[in-house]
């Protein structure tokens, strides 16, 4: 499943970069493990499919959901607030969010908020 959402950021003119400010979202389940590939930013606006998308794979009761982080550029409190959300519904049934290779930028956030304390991050 892939969405695509084209969008702006506030105060941008209509159509402003609008091919690089999309954002889509993959889910695929692979035996007991589930990946959610995500592309473009995480922000107010995406978060909420986020969550529905990491909500609808830890259903199915998977050992890990990994979500791939590699073409995020950046991530904002509502969408760190959705992954710590989920990471908790996850380890609460028994299954681990793994955050999977974050881009520098994205990874330095979690660093700074310390969530990567608590969510295991890979690459």
């Amino acid at each position: 499943m892939t969405i695509a959402q084209p969008r702006g950021r506030p105060g941008s003119r209509p159509n402003e970069e609008h091919a690089a400010l999309s954002f889509e979202i993959s889910s695929y389940e692979n035996g007991h493990d589930a990946l959610v590939e995500v592309s473009g930013d995480l922000d107010s606006f995406t978060s909420p499919r986020l969550r529905e998308v990491l909500n609808t794979a830890l259903r199915d009761r998977p050992n890990r959901v990994f979500v791939g982080l590699t073409d995020v550029p950046f991530v904002d409190s509502t969408a760190l607030s959705v992954l710590a959300e989920c990471h908790y519904r996850a380890r609460s049934q028994g299954c681990e969010l793994v955050l999977c290779s974050p881009t520098q930028t994205v990874r330095r956030v979690l660093d700074l908020t310390r969530l990567s304390d608590r969510l295991p991050v890979q690459g």
